[in-house]
């Protein structure tokens, strides 16, 4: 997953901070980063003239000043926005949001900083600000990486690495170079570097043939043309299922009656 969310326990604990920082690296790195911030509170100031636009019945304002631009939206889905509003490669930094599914990063000073109410999704690694919030967070997370503020470097490299095997393991992994790519990790490094867009797989659908038990070996065009086109005609019929995991179709050849 691109997305991973740096979390707390409470306010001042280093969140920010630490966002900022791995932004930092990874824009050095080459990789396109995206961010989100929690608040608490309105981020719009009452009286103001965007306030207005949005309290008259405006779903989406936009607000363009010299130093930049902001959209006020009505829309507070946090899962309905970044589908939405944000890139679909690159990584994505969330402060905030413990308790949604996508993958955490805890910061955590003191040892008591490490009981975070609500807290969900897998925990990859902590951030410590002491010695011995670092010995409970190695009990308490032990598949986690656990870091301190200094390594800033180590904490990117891991969530690069997990967003890559990530965004391939979403791939058909057949190396087939139809999507432009020499192989499948080489295009899911560039969805996670912010190079390239998902979407481009040409073997999304797997088809598998069997003419009498016996399998029929299709080379990658082929089977993603047969893939396509079985989709183009499915999909038209009434009661297709969007959502499907696995179509059965089964043609037999009737015994000539002689």
């Amino acid at each position: 997953m691109r997305i991973y969310c740096v979390v707390g326990a409470r306010r001042s604990v280093g969140k920010t901070s630490l966002v900022e920082e791995l932004v930092k690296y990874l824009v050095k790195e080459g990789v396109k980063v995206s961010t989100v911030k929690h608040a608490s509170k309105s981020i719009d100031i009452p009286e103001k003239d965007t306030y207005r636009h949005l309290q008259s019945g405006a779903q989406i304002t936009l607000a363009v000043a010299p130093t930049g631009s902001a959209i006020f939206l009505k829309e507070n889905d946090l899962t309905k926005l970044l589908e939405k509003y944000l890139p679909k490669s690159g990584i994505i930094l969330i402060e905030g949001f413990r308790k949604t599914k996508f993958p955490k990063i805890v910061v955590a000073t003191e040892c008591g900083d490490l009981e975070i109410e609500g807290l969900n999704g897998q925990v990859i690694a902590v951030v410590c600000g002491s010695e011995n919030a670092k010995k409970e967070a190695e009990r308490k997370f032990p598949n986690a990486l656990i870091c301190n503020f200094k390594d800033i470097s180590k904490l990117a490299e891991k969530i690069i690495n997990e967003a890559i095997i990530s965004e391939h393991d979403k791939l058909a992994k057949a190396n087939c170079k139809l999507c432009g790519y020499e192989s499948c990790l080489e295009y899911a490094r560039a969805i996670v570097y912010g190079l390239d867009e998902p979407g481009k797989c040409a073997l999304e659908l797997r088809v598998k043939v069997k003419i009498d038990n016996q399998d029929l070996k299709l080379k990658p065009f082929v089977e993603s043309a047969f893939g396509k086109a079985l989709y183009g005609f499915l999909s038209s019929l009434k009661g297709f299922n969007l959502n499907f995991k696995n179509i059965v179709v089964e043609v037999k050849r009737e015994q000539s009656a002689l």
